[in-house]
């Protein structure tokens, strides 16, 4: 069985690797490409939501494919034509590293600020593969993107920190490319087709919670007070298919308790919940006939988790609602504590993108 991904800074980088050491790259093996202006963004004083990442944030990357052919160069050069056409600049040189041996770790900052999306991408040699990590200036990780010869992630950060990207060789060694970019919240990379031969991503449909579905909302609310649960956001619906499946990422920590539901608005008549661990294990559901779903989860280890909706009956929104449960010694006098949303954004895929699976 595989182990549930951790992100305390060690675990969450070592995955597949029994004794990696984090190095510093020799100067001698990293060849900056061109130069751009670098981000101001400063160390920051706000820290940023505990459980969304901070913002949006979206993740790609899967097993080697065709389109992913070509030397590292090569494929490094069709990004920055594709992201510059989409909107994006590079931020610093494009960095080279000559021979990175397996399980090694090395590291990238991201000097990140609100209302700016970052798209990091590392491109390595065929045969080999790389794991990608974003940690978030509390050192949490906030997205990953793993066993690809192309990974890369986009996160959007609501506040203003350094952001870190980890970078471990785990299959094979030899040569990589690392670069940066950045863009308005409103420009997509749309990367996956690029790197991986995936189908552009769909446009999610969204939907407004109808009077029928807010008072059961309400009734749930009720109810899992009763529990200590406090709803920390309003819910998000999106439009599903019969069988359709809808995810989004949890940056969720040990020591709290968490419920999630998964409401059926006009034409739905049956919606399963999941968590899925890093790994993409299921670890609580709720597969009963009913139109709504609710799960509790108390992880046993701060990380990167994955909330999966599916429509498994009928057709039309569904509503998703996350809640955090309050500690006991708390529960007689509460406060109205800004949690931010407990569920992150992403866009849907498939591969082994630990938030977008793309």
């Amino acid at each position: 069985m595989h182990v549930l991904l951790r992100v305390s800074l060690l675990a969450a980088l070592l995955v597949g690797c029994a004794s990696p050491r984090r190095v510093v790259l020799d100067p001698s093996q990293n060849t900056g490409i061109t130069g751009t202006s670098t981000i101001n963004g400063g160390g920051g004083t706000q820290p940023p939501n505990p459980m969304g990442g901070g913002g949006t944030v979206v993740a790609g990357g899967g097993q080697p494919v065709a389109a992913a052919t070509g030397t590292p160069r090569e494929r490094l050069d069709r990004v920055e034509t594709h992201l510059r056409g989409r909107g994006f600049e590079r931020v610093g040189p494009a960095v080279r590293n000559a021979n990175m041996q397996a399980g090694l770790v090395v590291a990238y900052a991201i000097d990140a600020q609100p209302g700016q999306c970052f798209v990091p991408v590392a491109l390595s040699a065929q045969g080999t593969t790389m794991n990608l990590f974003v940690i978030d200036p509390m050192g949490r990780a906030v997205a990953n993107s793993v066993a690809t010869a192309s990974p890369w992630v986009r996160i959007c950060p609501s506040t203003t920190g350094r952001f870190v990207t980890r970078l471990q060789m785990s299959q094979g060694s030899g040569e990589y490319y690392y670069a940066l970019y950045r863009a308005p919240q409103a420009n997509d990379p749309q990367l996956a087709q690029l790197l991986d031969g995936a189908a552009a991503t769909p446009q999610v449909q969204t939907a407004q919670i109808d009077a029928q579905t807010q008072g059961r909302l309400q009734q749930l609310d009720n109810q899992l007070a009763g529990e200590r649960f406090n709803r920390v956001a309003a819910p998000f619906g999106v439009v599903l298919e019969r069988g359709g499946d809808h995810e989004r990422p949890l940056n969720l920590q040990a020591g709290t308790c968490y419920a999630f539901a998964s409401l059926g608005g006009p034409g739905a008549s049956d919606t399963d919940l999941y968590i899925l661990s890093g790994q993409g294990e299921t670890i609580e559901q709720d597969r009963s006939t009913a139109v709504d779903a609710v799960v509790r989860f108390c992880p046993p280890a701060s990380g990167l988790y994955t909330l999966r909706a599916n429509m498994y009956s009928g057709q039309g929104p569904v509503f998703i609602a996350g809640y955090m449960q309050q500690a006991q010694q708390n529960a007689a006098n509460p406060t109205n504590t800004n949690t931010g949303p407990v569920i992150g954004e992403t866009q849907g895929g498939g591969g082994q993108g630990g938030v977008e699976q793309r």
